[in-house]
């Protein structure tokens, strides 16, 4: 994991994240989905991504970075880069070492 860097961001409250994040998205008349990411081995598969899960799928070469992905729908082309306004986070989030992170640990919720 230290080839992203040696801190990780850390949402100590996230349904606060979540409201917030909801939030700033409303104001933007965005869609937004979210979902832990599913990762196969493309060379065992064929056919399509369903379209409810593009942008969720990634090959499982990356599967140890066992990623929740937050997914933004615009109903129209937006700048490049596009920044949400979420707010400041300091109250509900901590930025940690990596060194002091379980890395061993899942996350809950359907996949």
């Amino acid at each position: 994991m230290s080839r992203y860097g040696d801190h990780v961001w850390v949402a100590t409250d996230g349904g606060k994240f979540k409201a917030r994040l909801r939030e700033a998205v409303k104001k933007v008349n965005f869609g937004l989905h979210a979902r832990l990411v599913r990762y196969v081995d493309f060379a065992s598969i064929h056919g399509h991504v369903p379209e409810n899960l593009r942008g969720f799928v990634k090959s499982d070469e990356y599967k140890e970075e066992r990623e929740h992905r937050i997914q933004l729908d615009a109903p129209e082309s937006v700048a490049d880069p596009f920044i949400l306004e979420v707010g400041d986070l300091r109250d509900i989030s901590m930025i940690l070492p990596l060194s002091e992170v379980k890395l061993d640990f899942a996350i809950g919720g359907p996949p």
